[in-house]
């Protein structure tokens, strides 16, 4: 039977809050942590052995998230206001951790390959900066939503904390992520030897195609996970992540 590897485990100071993969699956990632009770945030990044993670400095110690990775460059976006939390102004750090350009004002929109789409304050049209070097590249496509939403969604990942269902209290389904034709299903099961991972296919009006046979993690407590292309990252409830290459 196969079994998936474990390819890293790493415990975070903080609730792991966000992860996005780098969108040209280079094996990069960016973890964003957040403690509540002393109102801090921490950025990091990490391979998906998740050795060496290495935290970003920032001057900003809470009103600060992560808005995209790719090509190896993370952008991080500020906020309005602390009663307006709407997304402002604009970083980027290369994978080293160093600034390699700021844009003030502007509001993060989306990432197409090499560009980042933003919006300015009392303009209407958005733009395109350099994703590299936060050059102006001109306006964004009129159809950019599409394009950015596409190439995002395949790239990135959002953390799920589902209910449990009434009709099974023991299953967890905690990811769905729409491919071409079909639907990739990971459920997660609470069982006697601990948890169980359960990966299958959907198409509409046909049965669960299982991709492999359910397996047993009993020493893996996780909260929620995901599937990332050929990789399982699952979150414990005290910023651990396991990543294991499936």
């Amino acid at each position: 039977m196969h079994h998936p590897r474990l390819s890293g485990h790493h415990v975070f100071e903080g609730q792991i809050w966000k992860i996005r993969p780098d969108t040209h699956k280079n094996g990069l990632l960016a973890v964003e942590t957040r403690s509540t009770s002393q109102k801090r945030v921490q950025m990091y990044l990490c391979n998906l052995s998740v050795r060496n993670a290495l935290p970003i400095s920032h001057p900003e110690p809470w009103w600060l998230g992560i808005a995209g990775l790719s090509e190896g460059v993370l952008l991080l976006h500020g906020y309005e206001s602390p009663d307006l939390p709407i997304h402002k102004d604009l970083s980027a750090y290369d994978a080293g951790g160093e600034v390699i350009w700021a844009a003030p004002g502007l509001r993060f929109e989306g990432l197409l390959p090499g560009a980042v789409v933003v919006r300015a304050p009392y303009i209407e049209e958005p733009f395109l900066l350099d994703l590299h070097s936060g050059l102006h590249k001109g306006p964004a496509p009129q159809d950019y939503r599409l394009h950015s939403e596409t190439f995002t969604r395949e790239s990135n990942a959002s953390l799920l904390f589902p209910e449990r269902r009434n009709d099974n209290p023991d299953l967890r389904w905690a990811d769905e992520l729409d491919l071409s034709m079909v639907t990739l299903r990971a459920a997660c099961i609470d069982g006697d030897a601990g948890t169980w991972i359960s990966l299958s296919l959907l198409h509409a009006g046909y049965p669960a195609v299982p991709l492999l046979p359910p397996f047993a993690l009993p020493d893996v407590p996780a909260e929620t996970f995901f599937v990332w292309d050929r990789w399982l990252l699952m979150l414990g409830k005290a910023g651990e992540l396991w990543v294991f290459e499936l």
